[in-house]
This record gives structure tokens, sequence and C-alpha cells, in this order.
């Protein structure tokens, strides 16, 4: 089963203010580990790449 799923301009905003906050808390609650933030960006951006295709 597949779906396809269509995002409006203000669900992408969101999606790239919500990605921006995720950062955010990342460093600073895991401050210490510098590629813990890195690596749930790389995860976060597959999986919006995902819905944008």
């Amino acid at each position: 089963m597949t779906f396809k799923v269509r995002l409006t301009r203000v669900a992408g905003t969101d999606l790239d203010r919500l990605l921006d906050f995720l950062v955010e808390w990342e460093l600073a609650h895991y401050g210490d580990n510098p590629d813990l933030p890195e690596q749930a960006m790389s995860a976060l951006r597959a999986g919006s790449a995902r819905l944008k295709s």
C-alpha cells in the first residue's frame, strides 16, 4: 500500500520551523555530544524528503 502526501506551503514552513526547534532543543539538552544534532537532522531531512517526493 502506498500513500501520496501533498504539503501546502504553510505545512512546509511549519516543518522547517519544527526542524529548527528540534536542532535548538537537541543542542540545549545534548550539547555534550556534538554529533547527535547532526544525526537527528539527517534523519529528519530524510523523512521530510520522503514526504516531499
